[in-house]
């Protein structure tokens, strides 16, 4: 009888054992497949955040917190003419906008003061001319002033006279008056190239700057040129961009990182895994 008893006490304490590790089994299992669900959404968290931050907006102009009929000096520095003011008789966004007039043999600018050392750069403003007239209408580009009476613009884009936008030398597309046209540019200044878009379409891919010197950029320009034109400009924006190898690099130390500490983490748990295991005890004769 007590040997029976004791029989059914062991087989019990090791049924009981045997519940306990398959318990603790599945508990760090469970434990393992957390950990690495954790880790894969920290890694696209940070996929996400990289490519949201792919470009950074360096300076944004609406010329909504300006009085109509004022200057928006000092935010904008006037260049060679000082014809210009905010204007609310036309816009893009509500309810104001830059308007330029230039006149023969001066244009006048308005620049805007920036500083980046970032490889590719560009800019996004809206354009409208209020007619069509030679020898150009308005302009918009990268600036950097050389004299009191000369600028050297890098990516320029123009609203030529026969009714063309051009850059360089290459024609982009047609334009009317009393229309507003977006113009996109992003400019790759160890490359020495750029790309436009009108309208959110690219136009002109790849075109060749000429300077040597593109990092010594030092504004952005609007310019209402020497046909005398009413031009205006508005939601003015520049940017930066992080190139595409620099993303692939971040991403694969970010994940490099990450996995890392998956592997060590399953280590772990597999070394607390063969701890846990609970010998068979010796057979009851």
């Amino acid at each position: 009888m007590i040997d029976g008893a004791e029989t059914r006490s062991t087989t019990g304490q090791r049924s009981r054992r045997a519940k306990n590790f398959i318990l603790r089994l599945r508990h760090t299992r469970l434990m393992k497949e957390v950990a690495i669900i954790l880790l894969v959404m920290v890694i696209v968290f940070i996929g996400v955040i990289q490519f949201t931050s792919l470009e950074t907006t360096l300076f944004y102009d609406g010329f909504e917190y300006y009085l109509p009929g004022s200057s928006p000096t000092p935010t904008w520095e006037f260049w060679f003419n000082t014809n210009g003011e905010i204007t609310d008789t036309t816009f893009v966004s509500p309810s104001n906008c830059l308007l330029l007039l230039g006149s023969f043999p001066w244009s006048t600018e308005a620049t805007r003061k920036f500083t980046s050392d970032s490889v590719l750069i560009g800019y996004e403003v809206y354009v409208r001319v209020e007619k069509v007239a030679q020898p150009y209408t308005a302009a918009v580009g990268f600036m950097k002033r050389v004299s009191q009476v000369t600028s050297r613009g890098y990516a320029f884009v123009w609203f030529r006279g026969d009714g063309e936008i051009i850059s360089g030398e290459n024609l982009l597309q047609t334009y009317v008056a009393n229309r507003w046209y977006k113009i996109r540019v992003l400019f790759n200044r160890d490359e020495r190239t750029y790309h436009v878009w009108v309208d959110d379409i690219l136009v002109g891919p790849s075109i060749r700057d000429p300077n040597i010197d593109p990092y010594a950029i030092e504004d952005f320009t609007l310019s209402s040129e020497w046909a005398g034109v009413n031009c205006y400009f508005d939601d003015v924006r520049i940017f930066s961009q992080v190139s595409f190898e620099t993303l692939l690099l971040k991403w694969a130390a970010y994940t490099g990182i990450a996995l890392a500490i998956i592997g060590i983490l399953d280590m772990a748990l597999t070394r607390s895994d063969t701890g846990s295991v609970v010998p068979e005890p010796p057979p009851t004769i």
